[in-house]
């Protein structure tokens, strides 16, 4: 859907474009994760988000490079 604005989640969401594989918790006080705050960019920086997919069971990362993953 993507409507809600939430792109990727680290908490279940209904409206997450992407969510974690696994039951989480949406209280504040069940949260899992926690920021890297020392590596957050200031607003406004302009950043490059790179998203790949990896096989588990061999380590194989697969990128996005005009086709489709394998």
């Amino acid at each position: 859907m993507a409507e809600g604005g939430d792109l990727i989640c680290v908490s279940n969401f209904s409206t997450a474009t992407l969510d974690v594989p696994f039951e989480s918790s949406q209280v504040n006080a069940g949260l899992m994760f926690a920021a890297f705050t020392e590596r957050i960019p200031e607003r406004g920086t302009p950043v490059r988000l790179v998203l790949q997919l990896v096989n588990q069971e061999t380590d194989t990362v697969h990128t996005i490079a005009g086709k489709p993953l394998a």
